[in-house]
């Protein structure tokens, strides 16, 4: 009886490694197949992002300053009004005394918009925009009661 029961014991445990020995194989063969293709596609679809960066990756890029102008010039008659939106987008409102009048804000932003909407009481006015001295819009109008607009989207 002693040798029944070893060799039922034998084939109890070759059965089991009989059971599960594919489940074994299947399961390194995934693993290798997962690791070959995240090795293949770190190799080939490796992004910008993903390469070792330089030793200054941690400075801060400084933008060359911008120095957007609005101008108004022409008759004032007895006043003015002028409407103008800073490099922030907000509005500011002022009462025109004489003319030529200018106004220079200065801005770190890579992008810019500008708007002067001007109105007076004589006959002739014109608004210009200028980015770092360079003319990017002029309107000019003559009738009585003038009124311009120049509009910068980007500058």
């Amino acid at each position: 009886m002693g040798q029944g029961e070893s060799t039922a014991g034998r084939r109890e445990k070759k059965s089991l490694l009989g059971r599960y020995w594919l489940y074994f194989v299947t399961a390194v063969l995934v693993a290798l197949v997962v690791l070959a293709i995240d090795r293949i596609g770190s190799m080939y679809f490796q992004t910008e992002n993903d390469k070792a960066t330089p030793r200054n990756a941690g400075d801060v890029v400084k933008f060359i300053p911008k120095h957007v102008t609005f101008e108004l010039d022409g008759d004032i008659g007895g006043g003015g009004q002028v409407t103008y939106l800073d490099v922030d987008g907000q509005p500011h409102d002022l009462v025109l005394t004489s003319l030529p009048w200018s106004f220079t804000e200065t801005t770190f932003l890579t992008t810019v918009s500008a708007t002067i909407v001007a109105r007076v009481k004589g006959d002739q006015l014109t608004c210009r925009i200028l980015v770092d001295d360079v003319l990017r819009k002029e309107v000019s109008l003559s009738n009585p009661g003038a009124t311009v607009t120049c509009v910068v989207l980007s500058a």
